[in-house]
């Protein structure tokens, strides 16, 4: 990338930043606690989090945001539990066919999950983090994701096309999954409908699962509807 090229991406991420009130560098975390029905409290620093604009915002010269999605879901998550009001978060990220562009992206909450909601699926999640502290709850790749495109109705078929090409490819070779279940797992050992991998995740898409479709009930501006990404 030349010299150019960054100038006007970082033009193109400034004008992006100022259209959707995105802080272009962050201010330092924000500090939460939420108390849980454990009795135990969540604690956490929550990156880009602007309470003045309602939002949290994330800006990072880089193409791929995928994983992003979630981390920004879980900031708004710990946001609304902590008793705030903000149910949008901003990315600014690089285009991904023009370096010389950026793109905004939205990840949002749906209007049931308020602050009660929220603590909740915190609740869950801190319940699924201590269950895969002890037993490993494996992603095979992108198998997890194809199984639960639809949580309500899991796709073991899609899952295990993903999960026989993901076996063979060196990822998989160099993975911590290969050296716990073996060169050769099997898909229905690993992926059993009734075993506890399954269950782990049918809980995890339960309360964090992303929809991609247009936030209707938030206020302009926004990114365009195509880059609209909810937890509901």
């Amino acid at each position: 990338v030349c010299s150019s090229d960054l100038r006007a991406f970082a033009q193109s991420v400034v004008e992006n930043c100022t259209k959707f009130s995105v802080h272009p560098v962050a201010a330092e975390p924000t500090p939460l606690s939420v108390p849980l029905s454990s009795g135990a409290t969540l604690r956490g620093d929550v990156a880009g989090l602007q309470i003045a604009e309602g939002l949290v915002g994330m800006v990072k010269f880089a193409k791929k945001h995928d994983e992003d999605r979630l981390e920004m879901a879980l900031r708004l998550m710990m946001t609304v539990a902590a008793g705030h009001e903000v149910r949008k978060a901003i990315s600014v990220h690089m285009n991904d066919g023009d370096v010389t562009k950026s793109t905004p992206r939205l990840v949002y909450l749906g209007p049931d999950i308020d602050r009660g909601e929220a603590t909740s699926r915190l609740n869950t999640l801190v319940d699924l983090m201590t269950q895969a502290a002890v037993t490993p709850m494996p992603s095979f790749g992108d198998t997890v994701d194809h199984i639960f495109d639809d949580p309500i109705a899991p796709d073991f078929v899609a899952g295990r096309n993903t999960f026989d090409k993901y076996i063979v490819s060196d990822t998989f070779k160099k993975s911590l999954e290969s050296r716990i279940f073996g060169d050769a797992p099997d898909y229905d050992a690993v992926f059993d409908e009734r075993g506890p991998i399954v269950a782990f995740w049918v809980d995890f898409h339960r309360v964090l699962h992303l929809v991609k479709g247009k936030a209707g009930h938030l206020p302009k501006p926004l990114p365009h509807g195509n880059s609209h990404w909810g937890v509901l």
